[in-house]
């Protein structure tokens, strides 16, 4: 049975979403084995569906060509016909509308899953699609209920018809043949009904990258408050410093001043003379007085 255009391309994108999803795991841990089998099981999904999607497009177009031609050969529709109404055309396309999500579930519900069967599962945690393996079917044929298994985890839970899609067209008859599955990324479940999902920052790199900035925008890195303290006190103490050495230069300085000898000092000597540094010459002695005597000469 052929798909419509609105289907197919309803398809295409949801399956580019998660490839978009894969992609940007897969960048985080480009050696991870499971992420590129993910990758390319995607792309080739959507390689398939868009030659579906190109070849559906074709076959509506050459409708249209036929209804054009059609139209210019039959005779004109009457005025007030029904079908012409704006309400009723749009009561139309709200049922067209309504009806290309039912029909997408209706061609995913076509697939015949087995037990074992290697499929992408939606897990109720974080409604993501991981791989899983079917372990279980229960339920009615009209809405089976699928036990899954994810691989790499450990972990089981119980989906829907429309929490499944395939990994590939060949997936669907395929069955696993019991070799280990790579996992997504490192992941610690804490319990049987709770999935951990892959991490996508390393927590290490990221407190290397807190603690030193440098090596991530070669910027000086930011000093903790301890160290701007200390920075604080230790530019305290230099100029402490500094002003109890100059402080101490000075008393010095004013030491020696008192100490120089002044150039009009008096020896400690009693005889000592003022004068200039150095003389050494006593003091004069005062002249001693002597009363003049007077004498009359003879005359010859």
């Amino acid at each position: 049975m052929d798909r419509d255009v609105e289907t197919i391309s309803a398809e295409v994108k949801i399956y580019k979403s998660e490839l978009e999803q894969a992609e940007g795991s897969l960048r985080y841990d480009p050696d991870n084995e499971g992420q590129q089998q993910l990758v390319a099981s995607y792309q080739e999904l959507i390689a398939e569906l868009e030659k579906e999607l190109a070849a559906a497009e074709e076959k509506e177009a050459e409708k249209k060509a036929q209804a054009a031609r059609r139209r210019t050969t039959s005779p004109p529709p009457e005025k007030w016909s029904k079908a012409n109404h704006p309400k009723f055309q749009e009561e139309i396309r709200k049922a067209a509308a309504a009806a290309a999500p039912a029909s997408a579930e209706e061609s995913r519900g076509t697939v015949a899953w087995k037990v074992n069967d290697i499929v992408m599962a939606r897990w109720s945690g974080d409604h993501k699609l991981y791989q899983a393996k079917i372990t279980s079917i229960t339920g009615s044929s009209s809405a089976p209920k699928f036990m899954v298994l994810f691989l790499g985890y450990g972990n089981t839970d119980t989906v829907e018809l429309k929490d499944i899609i395939p990994l590939a067209n060949e997936s669907k008859k395929r069955k696993a043949d019991g070799s280990p599955v790579m996992p997504a990324g490192p992941a610690t479940p804490g319990s049987s009904s709770v999935i951990s999902a892959a991490a996508d920052i390393d927590p290490n790199l990221a407190n290397q990258v807190r603690k030193e900035p440098s090596k991530l925008n070669d910027g000086p890195s930011k000093p903790t408050k301890k160290s701007r303290t200390m920075k604080r006190n230790k530019d305290l103490e230099s100029s402490k410093s500094k002003w109890q050495d100059f402080q101490g230069m000075k008393g010095k300085q004013g030491n020696k001043a008192m100490k120089k000898d002044s150039m009009f000092r008096v020896s400690d000597d009693y005889n000592a003379r003022v004068g200039f540094t150095g003389s050494g010459k006593p003091m004069r002695k005062d002249a001693a007085r002597t009363r003049h005597n007077y004498q009359a000469l003879e005359d010859e």
